[in-house]
């Protein structure tokens, strides 16, 4: 908002014919008020002006310029409003929205077609990336090219040389992120690889799942006692960000007592028990709280991606999970 109204200039040989064809009489060294819209456009007066966004929350933000830069930024600017340097970017934002009905130019179907371009990958760049995880895809290079759709959130076919007779499907994103084929993630968990398996590890689960009840209430507390998928409270189980099995894995592997992985309890020390316990504890904090989720969705989780689990396979089953 200009807050000027009338200025004092002089004449001088640069604006005497301005002022005089606005109907000025010329007095030699004489001083004169003016009104500030007499001011010629190149005029280096100093007027003051308010910022109209800190007035929209009740502040008075002084905007000292050059009359000549008022003008211009009123001929320039689609927005109309003054702006000091804080609000600058809402001006900017303002202009976009009067020129394109967009806040933002990268909204506008041709920018957002030029970002998607630029940021697609090169096709043998995709092609490596699977390759070096072991895996043949089934894209071709000419498929690739001929549909500017494909984008990293994409799932593209390829061959899990584990199941050759599956159908299996990773996007550009996934792969890298390190997730790998869902049958091979299975194929981790039959047998002795299973959290469930009796030679030993199961007692030992259980005996350090019991050490994170403290772990257990802080997640819930942090989470707000609702469910990270669903935002629904009730019955909710806490889920690691990163797998329990692997940070079990790293306490014995720090004690070098990986040999005693699958020991039952009973062959253990007390102060065995007691150094593992304690090792564990220390390992896991440095991990963080974990996610509510409810049962079902947490079985879910566990269906697709198995327990070697990371925060990017969570980030990924969050956002297919709420844009279903």
């Amino acid at each position: 908002m200009l807050l000027t109204k009338e200025v004092e200039v002089g004449w001088n040989s640069t604006s005497r014919k301005h002022y005089e064809e606005l109907g000025y009489n010329y007095v030699w060294r004489g001083k004169f008020i003016v009104p500030i819209e007499h001011l010629p456009d190149n005029s280096h007066v100093e007027i003051d002006c308010l910022c109209d966004y800190c007035l929209e929350e009740d502040i008075e933000t002084h905007i000292p310029k050059k009359w000549q830069d008022y003008v211009k930024s009123k001929n320039k600017s689609l927005s109309q409003k003054d702006a000091c340097k804080q609000c600058w970017n809402k001006k900017v934002k303002d202009s976009i929205l009067n020129k394109y009905k967009v806040s933002n130019v990268s909204f506008l179907d041709e920018i957002k077609e030029k970002i998607k371009i630029s940021l697609r990958l090169e096709y043998e760049e995709i092609d490596k990336r699977f390759l070096d995880k072991g895996y043949k895809l089934l894209l071709t290079k000419k498929e690739y090219e001929s549909n500017l759709n494909i984008s990293s959130k994409t799932n593209l076919p390829y061959i899990c040389p584990n199941h050759p007779n599956e159908k299996t499907f990773l996007s550009i994103s996934d792969i890298t992120q390190g997730v790998e084929c869902k049958y091979c993630a299975i194929d981790k968990y039959k047998g002795e690889n299973h959290p469930n398996w009796k030679g030993g590890l199961t007692l030992i689960n259980k005996l350090l799942r019991n050490k994170l009840n403290d772990w257990k209430q802080e997640s819930l507390k942090n989470n707000n006692y609702k469910c990270a998928i669903t935002d629904k409270n009730g019955s909710l189980e806490v889920h690691h960000l990163y797998s329990f099995q692997k940070i079990v894995y790293k306490t014995f592997e720090f004690l070098n007592m990986v040999n005693k992985l699958h020991t039952n309890i009973g062959e253990l020390t007390p102060e065995e028990i007691k150094l593992i316990e304690n090792t564990f504890i220390k390992i896991h904090n440095n991990y963080g709280l974990g996610v509510c989720l409810k049962p079902e969705v947490h079985k879910l989780f566990h269906e697709i991606y198995g327990y070697d689990n990371t925060l990017q396979q969570f980030i990924k089953f969050k956002q297919m999970f709420v844009n279903k």
